[in-house]
């Protein structure tokens, strides 16, 4: 189970981040090192990593364009995965384009990602955020798999703005706090802003085109600089 999903959710990670840009995919590149004590187990974990990953190609229209692999010393794996895309000139939605009093919003649920599985075996929100995108009615939009304390100063430092947050409205994933959804991180969702005005025909478009995923608004850009949240997660410390 685990080399099938593992797999599976490298390419995932990547697709969560193409699509807020309203781009199209074009193909991927994978490369893997494991030793597995042994050979046959090696072959089997090698196998079972391009299901994964092919069954996930297929289903979003990816080439699997290339890749390398090689062998380790000794017991381990280390996957890497390179996808391309392109975007229509004027048409890209990026991090650094929010505007003060735009709303926030997430899809999906945060929190409690490693105790549930949930970063093994997310659907990439390859739809959510071209529908997003292609509407216009996103101001900014980025990927969130750092965790919200981590990845929305990141979207306000690149718009020069800050934020807000009402931690009543936080779409917690059931059985977890309002502190691990701030902080958890892997939740491999967007983190979107749109005018006041349009939250009406968003909370429309997530009805029509995406029902099964929670658009939710979590709270505010503002003109000062000055916001804090407790952090996410943090990659090498």
């Amino acid at each position: 189970w685990l080399w099938l999903w593992f797999p599976r959710g490298l390419p995932s990670c990547w697709l969560v981040v193409v699509p807020k840009r309203c781009a199209q995919h074009r193909g991927a590149r994978l490369g893997g090192v494991l030793w597995l004590h042994g050979a046959g187990v090696a072959g089997t974990a090698a196998r079972a990593h391009g299901v994964g990953v092919n069954t996930l190609a297929r289903q979003f229209g990816i080439s699997i364009a290339g890749g390398e692999s090689s062998g380790l010393p000794a017991d381990g794996l280390i996957i890497n995965v390179a996808l391309t895309g392109e975007v229509e000139e004027g048409k890209a939605v990026l991090r650094s384009t929010a505007r003060a009093g735009d709303l926030i919003a997430v899809t999906g649920t945060l929190g409690g990602s490693f105790p549930t599985g949930h970063h093994l075996s997310f659907m990439p929100r390859v739809r959510e955020g071209g529908i997003l995108a292609a509407s216009g009615v996103a101001t900014s939009m980025m990927d969130l798999s750092d965790g919200l304390g981590t990845d929305l100063p990141r979207l306000a430092a690149a718009s020069g703005l800050g934020f807000r947050i009402h931690e009543e409205l936080l779409p917690v994933r059931p059985g977890f706090t309002a502190a691990q959804a701030v902080g958890d991180g892997e939740d491999y969702e967007l983190l979107v802003t749109f005018r006041p005005g349009d939250r009406e025909r968003a909370a429309q478009l997530a009805a029509e085109h995406f029902p099964k995923t929670p658009l939710t608004v979590i709270g505010e850009m503002t003109a000062e600089t000055a916001s804090a949240l407790p952090p996410g997660y943090r990659h090498f410390s």
